[in-house]
């Protein structure tokens, strides 16, 4: 059965905040993200409307929060088993945060992150509170709460000692599956040999920006040899001996992330795709027909490194995203599709200088099985950018969505066309009278040609559309309606960056749209 997940972000009003609520009654998620108009009395009356049954909640950037409120949600909501706080919270105390998970019997994720505000969250005159936990925090939490933990995610905080973390961590082992100590400063070797040590069972970890070296990795995967998920992210000092040991170690491995670990060289992929051949075939063995590959800011390989890695990856893969790698050309493209004739789901995000408008439809057009196709043209990372690179940008028109519907994308359920200037209202209204027949979703955020015109024309082609993303386009309370008349089977919508909508478009979407789970009008 399908999660319900009712999301409550940005500008939302206590008004539309309730109509939701009450919409979506049975709903088993609830997140609130950056609530700038509601105050601490009104998500309280909110929490009255919530689901009792609701199981999992997430709550990022909410400096209204407090241990009242969260003293509320745990009486409305006894059934909860996932819970994630991210955020400052510089009204929450450490004794409320352990008191509400107390009263989580049932915690099954739980997850508390100390991270940055946004700014608009900011309001002047706050005084510089951060929302602290230490060691009593985790002494609080260890007793007699969190029987059936399987996930506890601890990120950013630096109140904590060594001791501190390993004693918790003593407590909940037989059950705990995934760890995160992300941006943890204590978490050096040491403390990796001593979280092997207590946690051997571990599937799942990360250690993103902490203090450690091969040699911690090393001491790591020795004894945890079921890690599949594996994030070592802006530890820089790991060369390719820490991929060779987990290479080595761990040969369950699915996903394993690098980024920002300035070190490593392709050599150590090499050893991946030697050592871990599970990386494919173990991974379909497990998931029938399953696999997915991400290639995002590849700054050391070069375009043949790249080609030479397509030749190891699995020929079964179905998923590919590709971020800001400027390396990409049409080359590697046909070769990617060569090799992975079965891929039904593909990205393709960022500036792509060397890769052709001909070059990309080539590319769609071989993947005949093509259910999810996006193409987004993003900014690249600066340290992407080479010195005298010049300034050419991936174009794609017309002739791009005119060449992508010959003969090509019979079963696309979801196209995205993201940040591109250059194509006309009649081109991609053209395009999608040709896959309108399967298309369920749609993406069109920060194409201007995206008006009210423009709204009435997708509406009237794809009435069947159940997800769509308009956001940063040049529409109003007109262009909304207009979509929500016929295209009343949304249930996910995003109009962030519209700032011409008001009330009036969120009435037309309550409106019409009763099976809304997924609101953005940030």
């Amino acid at each position: 059965m399908a999660v319900e997940e009712v999301v409550l972000e940005g500008d939302i009003a206590k008004e539309d905040a309730l109509k939701l609520l009450q919409q979506h009654g049975s709903a088993d998620k609830l997140t609130l993200s950056n609530c700038r108009k509601l105050t601490t009395t009104d998500i309280q009356a909110l929490i009255e409307a919530i689901n009792s049954g609701l199981n999992s909640v997430t709550i990022k950037n909410c400096n209204i929060i407090d241990d009242d409120t969260l003293e509320k949600l745990a009486a409305c909501c006894p059934k909860l088993t996932d819970v994630t706080l991210n955020g400052k919270f510089k009204k929450l105390t450490e004794r409320g945060t352990i008191n509400f998970a107390k009263s989580c019997q049932e915690l099954k994720l739980f997850s508390v992150v100390l991270s940055e505000t946004d700014e608009s969250e900011e309001q002047e005159g706050d005084e510089e509170v951060e929302w602290g936990l230490t060691d009593n925090f985790l002494s609080g939490l260890s007793e007699n709460t969190c029987p059936t933990l399987e996930h506890f995610g601890f990120s950013g905080f630096t109140g904590v000692t060594a001791n501190g973390l390993l004693g918790f961590l003593g407590k909940v082992s037989p059950t705990l599956a995934s760890l995160d100590c992300s941006e943890v400063p204590i978490i050096t070797d040491t403390e990796c040999r001593e979280i092997a040590g207590i946690c051997p069972g571990l599937t799942s970890i990360n250690f993103s920006y902490c203090n450690i070296t091969d040699k911690g990795v090393e001491e790591l995967c020795l004894k945890c040899h079921l890690l599949n998920h594996i994030d070592f992210c802006g530890c820089n000092e790991l060369t390719d001996n820490a991929v060779k040991s987990i290479a080595t170690h761990c040969k369950k491995i699915t996903n394993l992330k690098l980024g920002w670990c300035l070190k490593i060289t392709e050599t150590s992929l090499e050893a991946l795709a030697n050592e871990c051949l599970s990386l494919g075939h173990k991974l379909l063995q497990q998931h029938g027909s399953s696999a997915k590959l991400t290639l995002s800011n590849c700054r050391k390989l070069t375009t043949t490194d790249i080609q030479a890695l397509i030749e190891a990856i699995n020929s079964g893969l179905n998923s590919v995203t590709i971020k800001n790698c400027n390396i990409i050309d049409d080359d590697t493209l046909e070769k990617l599709a060569a090799c992975c004739p079965k891929l039904t789901d593909v990205t393709l995000n960022g500036k792509f200088k060397k890769l052709t408008e001909r070059g990309t439809i080539n590319f769609a057009k071989s993947c005949q099985e093509l259910k999810l196709f996006s193409v987004v043209l993003s900014e690249t990372d600066e340290s992407e950018e080479q010195e005298g690179d010049e300034e050419v940008e991936w174009g794609l028109t017309d002739n791009f969505l005119s060449g992508l519907s010959e003969n090509t994308c019979p079963t696309l359920e979801h196209f995205g066309f993201s940040g591109f200037t250059g194509v006309t209202a009649n081109g991609l209204l053209g395009f999608l009278g040709k896959v309108s027949p399967t298309l369920a979703s749609l993406d069109c955020s920060e194409v201007p040609i995206i008006t009210d015109t423009e709204c009435r024309e997708i509406a009237g082609i794809c009435p069947g559309l159940t997800s769509i993303n308009f956001s940063y386009c040049n529409i109003t309370d007109k262009g909304v309606e207009e979509l929500c008349l016929k295209c009343n089977l949304l249930n996910h919508i995003d109009f962030c960056g519209c700032n011409e909508l008001t009330d009036n478009a969120v009435k037309s979407i309550a409106t019409h749209c009763k099976k809304i789970t997924n609101l953005k009008l940030g």
